[in-house]
């Protein structure tokens, strides 16, 4: 074939793949979420953490939706369901109207603990919830925020036993929970994205399963990634999971096989292909569903933290590594405001709200890759 019949092809194919390739380059989503200072406006007010949050390109803000936590009154402790079930709104309601007025996307993580009457354990807890009853709660959110709220993602940490339990039978119980939702939430608004995960990154013996066995199990697929007969295909919009690895640089990768942290996200992005290949899951038109990645975080405090240069570059380091990453759509800070009275420290400001090393760092950091056109743009 001679050169001059081979450019057409060449040119063809260029422009086949390259406009796939720029637009994956600008489809990351910088998301933050502290539900603390957005939602309950503890030691920040909330207007002065969205002027914060713009100040690193934040597009998205994620909250959890905890269903026990919301019912009005006594309602979480009945033994049967309400005729007709009453929540505060108020924080939820504040949150994604001000977030939508600058431009924001919102994301809500519905999650238990569920009711008493919601559980086989007649508990409030996450031991054995009804996925028939956390569907109509999903369903019931999804009403009240169509047009509003862009996408809900299903649980939390499904693989941490303490957030649903009894282990043994956990990926079949998220299983249930995530298709009736699933269903009940397209219902409601069918444009609002769905996503399964929120998948915590490693298994700790005794308290949680590693991400890609309990995603296995979930979707019925034995460890040569084949379906098992009988499981039909999972829709999701996206996959979601939280790639901490606190005690490590972002690029390490010595991590046991099915873990997966913020170094080896890669695994769940090859995991994801080869499930859609399997017919296990998909996205509502057939295609692979997108990575979002949607806690992660250093500590500023305590026996796991870093030096605040050390910290500022990890962070940096991490968010470049997601952004190469065409499949990752999103990568969400986890904290925004140090409260060092608290354990779980891991915010971008210092406890009095100005900035901290980490914080001007990222916000350096996605300047420069929005001026090269590589980040999603805020609405």
């Amino acid at each position: 074939m001679t050169i001059r019949r081979l450019t057409p092809i060449l040119l063809a194919l260029f422009a086949l793949v390259a406009p796939a390739t720029a637009h994956a380059s600008r489809t990351m989503e910088i998301g933050i979420q502290d539900d603390a200072v957005f939602l309950q406006q503890i030691g920040y007010g909330r207007q002065a953490a969205f002027d914060r949050a713009a100040e690193i390109g934040v597009t998205t803000v994620r909250a959890n939706m905890i269903w026990s936590r919301i019912l009005l009154g006594k309602q979480a402790e009945q033994r049967t369901r309400p005729k007709k079930p009453r929540y505060d709104w108020v924080q939820f309601d504040q949150l994604v109207d001000e977030a939508r007025a600058r431009g924001l996307r919102v994301e809500l993580t519905l999650t238990g603990p569920v009711p008493r009457w919601a559980s086989a354990e007649r508990k409030v807890g996450t031991r054995n919830p009804s996925p028939q009853a956390f569907a109509r709660f999903a369903s019931d959110v999804a009403k009240r925020y169509k047009g509003k709220v862009e996408r809900y993602s299903i649980w939390n940490e499904p693989n941490w036993h303490s957030w649903l339990s009894p282990a043994r039978t956990a990926a079949a119980q998220y299983r249930k929970i995530y298709t009736a939702s699933y269903s009940a939430i397209k219902r409601a608004d069918r444009k609002a994205e769905v996503v399964l995960g929120e998948l915590a990154p490693q298994a700790r013996p005794g308290a949680s399963f590693a991400p890609l066995r309990f995603l296995r199990d979930v979707l019925c697929v034995d460890g040569r990634w084949r379906k098992r007969s009988g499981c039909g295909t999972v829709r999701a919009d996206a996959v979601s999971l939280h790639p901490y690895d606190y005690k490590n640089p972002p690029t390490y990768k010595r991590v046991p096989t099915d873990d997966v942290t913020i170094g080896t996200v890669s695994r769940l992005t090859n995991a994801l292909t080869r499930l859609r290949r399997a017919k296990a899951l998909a996205t509502g038109s057939g295609r692979e569903p997108a990575v979002h990645l949607t806690e992660f975080a250093y500590f500023a405090s305590g026996s796991l933290a870093f030096p605040r240069a050390t910290r500022a570059r990890y962070i940096t380091q991490a968010f470049e590594l997601a952004r190469k990453n065409p499949k990752i759509s999103q990568l969400l800070y986890f904290g925004l405001l140090q409260q060092p009275d608290v354990q779980w420290n891991t915010g971008l400001l210092r406890p009095n709200g100005t900035p901290d090393a980490p914080f001007t760092a990222l916000q350096n950091w996605v300047a420069r890759e929005k001026r090269a056109g590589r980040l999603d743009p805020a609405e």
